[in-house]
C-alpha cells in the first residue's frame, strides 16, 4: 500500500524532505512516495530512522545516520527516501526488516540475514573478532554467525537483537543490562546466544529491554526488563507469562515499559 507517515522531524526521520515536525492531518493527505510506484509491503522505526521494503523488493532508509543505522555508506542525515544496496544476487527477495534505536536488520525469503548500524554492544551479530568488525557499521553487512540457520524473522530493541529460525529455535545477542538475553544471567554477549528452553516458537518482539515469543501452542513467553514482562524482577530466562485457549496468538509487540499480544 501507500505509506503515510507524521511526526517529529529532527531528523526528517518522516522523510518528507525537510526537518520540520508533520502533521497527522498532513501526513494523512500526503502520502509518501517510495520507489518507482509509491507501493510499500514492509515498514519498520527505529529512534529516528525509518526503513522499508517497496513492492518491488527493494529497500529504503532515511532519517538520522549518525550510527549508520540507514546503510548508505555514510553517517550522514537523509531528508528523503534513499535506495540502500544489499549486493545480493539478482531476485532476490527481501523478507522483513527490523529497527533497533540505532541499528537495523534485513533479512531474506533465503533466511539471510544483514546488518548496520551501532554496535557497540555487538547487536549487529557478527563475529566480534574478525578485523573488519565496527562500533559502527555504514553498510549492509552479511551475518556469516548465522550461515546453515534460516531467518524467519528478526526483533530488536534498544541495544539488543533476537532472532526467530526456521526450526521455531530462537537466539539473541548484544545489551543484557536487564537479562534480555534470555541465558539466565546479566552479562552482554559479544557472540549469538540461543535462548534456552524454547522451541515451536512461531513469533518473536523486543521492547528497549525486554522480549516476548508465541509458540504453537499458543503460550507466550517473556523475559528481561520487569515491568515490561509484568513482574517484580527482571526475568533473566523466558518465563510462560499466558497461554492463549485456542492456541492461535498472531503478533507479540513490546514497549519501553509494556507488552502487548493478539
Amino acid at each position: 500500500g501507500f505509506l503515510i507517515t507524521w511526526g517529529c522531524g529532527e531528523f526528517a526521520q518522516h522523510g518528507h524532505g525537510h526537518c520540520n515536525d508533520v502533521p497527522i492531518s498532513s501526513g494523512l493527505f500526503n502520502p509518501l512516495l517510495v520507489g518507482q510506484d509509491g507501493q510499500v509491503t514492509h515498514i519498520a522505526c527505529g529512534s529516528s530512522h525509518t526503513l522499508v521494503i517497496t513492492g518491488d523488493g527493494r529497500l529504503f532508509s532515511w532519517g538520522n545516520g549518525n550510527s549508520g543505522q540507514l546503510g548508505i555508506g555514510s553517517t550522514n542525515t537523509t531528508l528523503q527516501p534513499h535506495l540502500v544496496p544489499l549486493g545480493v544476487t539478482p531476485g532476490t527477495r527481501i523478507e522483513g526488516v527490523a529497527c533497533g534505536t540505532r541499528h537495523s536488520f534485513v533479512w531474506t525469503e533465503e533466511g539471510e540475514c544483514f546488518s548496520f548500524g551501532n554496535n557497540y554492544s555487538a547487536q549487529l551479530g557478527y563475529d566480534f573478532r574478525k578485523p573488519d568488525f565496527k562500533d559502527n557499521q555504514l553498510k549492509p553487512i552479511y551475518v556469516d554467525t548465522l550461515f546453515n540457520r534460516k531467518v524467519l524473522q528478526v526483533a530488536c530493541g534498544s541495544r539488543h537483537s533476537l532472532f526467530l529460525f526456521s526450526n521455531g529455535h530462537v537466539a539473541a545477542v548484544g545489551c543484557n543490562n536487564r537479562g534480555q538475553i534470555g541465558i539466565g544471567n546479566k552479562t552482554d554477549t559479544f557472540c549469538i546466544q540461543n535462548v534456552p528452553d524454547l522451541t515451536g516458537v512461531t513469533v518473536v518482539a523486543c521492547g528497549n529491554s525486554h522480549c516476548l515469543a508465541a509458540d504453537v501452542q499458543g503460550q507466550v513467553w517473556a523475559w528481561g526488563y520487569s515491568k515490561a514482562c509484568g513482574a517484580r524482577e527482571d526475568l533473566l530466562s523466558p518465563e510462560n507469562i499466558f497461554t492463549s485457549t485456542d492456541s492461535c496468538v498472531k503478533a507479540l509487540s513490546g514497549g519501553d515499559s509494556h507488552s502487548m499480544i493478539l
